[in-house]
């Protein structure tokens, strides 16, 4: 018979690694160059403190108990968490890039909703592994039963029960501080939108521009020849009424144009202003949110919820929205921020 405790000795070691590395040096680049700086993925802590719950729970006889297709299904399915593990704790910072573009793969790797564009490959495979260890448990009591008197059974059931009812508890725990990790990580994801979108109103009020001023050059060269061939080259008065007045029609036709290009030019530098200060708001939100207690945290959640909704002055619109008129998610936040709900 082939000897099947070496595979699953190697899959418990590295699961024991996992247990007996801190967390904040799993959620870090312990491992690489510090003098390149620190990263920190605290995106991800709940998912890690969730996962390390798990594997607390296997031991090399409920390893031993699995049949060889459902130990493979666990190898295969675990093997991906731990390199991104690896990989997280010895990538080298990038001073050239902003930390949240550089940390993005493998917050995404655990946390990103499948419908933002994320792989999210611990959501999508969490409940395939939590079936297989709890399978991995039962197999194990199986042989328990099989080897022991029924008290003794009894008890070890009774102990298993206590322990899963203590995890039970802090999966339970680690969700509730998961929304509001997972929030944090959507204000990053929003101000990359705000972000791209800035980017691309700033290209098409360059073409508006671009335009108004084509068309200001040729209404400009549209005027003097018509001066000139009015004046010097057509004698007939009525063949010079005839052509001032088409050449009047001509040139009205393209200053409305300018005007046209000019409007939508400022139109589009509005835009690019107002997603760009979204972008710089949410941008910094973490940076502020990680250091305020809960008081801070409502005002900071208030400001960055008026910067978003509220009516923004650029500068570049010649009349300013009625800002006078509340708004009605402003409204919202506000009560909830002042009014919290009592336990």
């Amino acid at each position: 018979m082939a000897d099947i405790s070496s595979p699953r000795e190697a899959l418990l070691n590295k699961v024991t690694n996992i247990l007996e590395t801190p967390l904040e040096d799993l959620i870090s680049n312990s491992k690489a160059d510090l003098n390149k700086g620190v990263l920190i993925y605290n995106e991800i802590k709940p998912k890690i403190e969730e996962l390390k719950g798990y594997l607390s729970l296997l031991d090399l006889n409920k390893l031993q108990a699995l049949p060889d297709f459902r130990f493979k299904m666990l190898e295969t399915k675990l093997e991906p968490i731990f390199q991104e593990l690896n990989k997280i704790q010895g990538v080298d910072k990038n001073p050239n890039q902003p930390d949240r573009q550089q940390k993005q793969n493998s917050i995404h790797f655990f946390n990103l909703p499948i419908n933002n564009g994320g792989n999210n490959y611990y959501e999508k495979e969490k409940e395939g592994i939590w079936k297989i260890i709890v399978e991995a448990i039962t197999l194990e009591n199986q042989q328990l039963h099989n080897q022991a008197d029924p008290s003794g059974f009894r008890k070890e059931l009774l102990e298993i029960l206590d322990k899963s009812r203590k995890i039970e508890n802090e999966i339970e725990s680690v969700l509730n501080s998961a929304k509001t990790e997972l929030s944090i990580g959507g204000v990053s994801v929003h101000a990359d939108i705000f972000g791209n979108q800035a980017g691309v109103h700033s290209g098409l009020a360059k073409k508006w521009r671009l335009g108004a001023i084509c068309l200001l050059l040729f209404n400009a060269i549209l005027v003097i020849s018509i001066l000139v061939l009015v004046t010097f080259f057509l004698e007939d008065q009525s063949v010079r009424i005839e052509v001032g007045i088409f050449g009047a029609v001509l040139v009205s036709l393209v200053s409305y144009g300018v005007v046209l290009c000019a409007k939508n030019f400022f139109a589009e530098k509005h835009n690019q202003n107002v997603n760009q200060h979204r972008a710089n708001c949410l941008g910094t939100y973490n940076t502020f949110i990680d250091s305020a207690d809960e008081e801070r945290k409502a005002a900071i959640l208030l400001h960055a919820t008026n910067t978003i909704f509220s009516h923004q002055r650029s500068g570049y619109l010649t009349r300013d929205t009625d800002t006078n008129n509340p708004n009605p998610i402003l409204e919202i936040v506000r009560n909830v921020v002042t009014n919290p709900k009592s336990d």
